[in-house]
Order: C-alpha cells, then sequence, then structure tokens
C-alpha cells in the first residue's frame, strides 16, 4: 500500500504513515486519525501537529521521530514519490479517483452512481489493454 495524498508535497503526512508502520503503530493508529481529520476537522498540515497528535496517543515524540527521520522511511519515501510520480502528472483533485496505464483519470467521487463510474473503468482498462495488444 502506497499512501497517496491528494498533493504529492506533503511530505509529513506520507512520512508519518511510513514512520508508524515503521515502528508497528500505524495499524493502531489508523482510526484514531480518520476520526480525528474526518470527525474532528484536525489539520495535519505540519510536521509538528503530527508529533503533537501522536503524543496524545501515547506514541513517545522522540521515537517517533526517530522512525520518521531514520534511513529506512527516507527510502520508503523517495519509492512512494518515484511509484506516484507518473500517476501525479494527472493532477489528481479529488478522491476517490483511479490511473489507468498511466494514461486515463477517472474520478470516481464525481457522480453517486459507482455502478457507472465502475463501468467507465471497466471500459477504460478494456482499451488500455487493446492499446498495449496493438503495439505488440
Amino acid at each position: 500500500i502506497v499512501p497517496l495524498e491528494v498533493q504529492i508535497s506533503k511530505e509529513p503526512g506520507n512520512r508519518t504513515y511510513q514512520a508508524l508502520q515503521h515502528m508497528g503503530k500505524q495499524g493502531q493508529l489508523d482510526a484514531a486519525l480518520f476520526r480525528a481529520i474526518q470527525e474532528q476537522g484536525k489539520r495535519f498540515d505540519n510536521l509538528q501537529t503530527f508529533v503533537d497528535w501522536l503524543a496524545t496517543q501515547g506514541v513517545a515524540r522522540e521515537a517517533f521521530k526517530t522512525a520518521y527521520d531514520s534511513f529506512r522511511v527516507a527510502i520508503q519515501e523517495r519509492q512512494a514519490q518515484d511509484l506516484l510520480a507518473p500517476l501525479m502528472r494527472h493532477e489528481h483533485s479529488a478522491v476517490p479517483a483511479m490511473t489507468i496505464n498511466g494514461r486515463y483519470l477517472v474520478h470516481l467521487g464525481n457522480s453517486r452512481d459507482v455502478g457507472a463510474n465502475l463501468a467507465v473503468v471497466d471500459h477504460l482498462i478494456a482499451r488500455a489493454r487493446a492499446e498495449i495488444s496493438a503495439t505488440k
């Protein structure tokens, strides 16, 4: 799983996810973090905001900072950026969204009809497969 924020420049969120995963705490905090953002309106705009909130959840500040600044997390962040860079040229402006074969972008949240959205996705997957077959 690669965390994707709408803006790839939102490094603190991505690195926080990786650091918590490295610490073995990401799964424990997913629901609480979701509630903080979605229900309580908490904004995590910078690293210090994450550090302060995590401390309220029992995560030691220094242990988190050590994980956040670790070589392992830096490598994971770089790999995520490399993986996501082609997707970001589509400028995901809403979630959920899908990029198909690096070429077609579908914002799944644009309609209340999930079935219609997924039909479009199915069509574009078939189209991408046909394009790939034609180049072989």
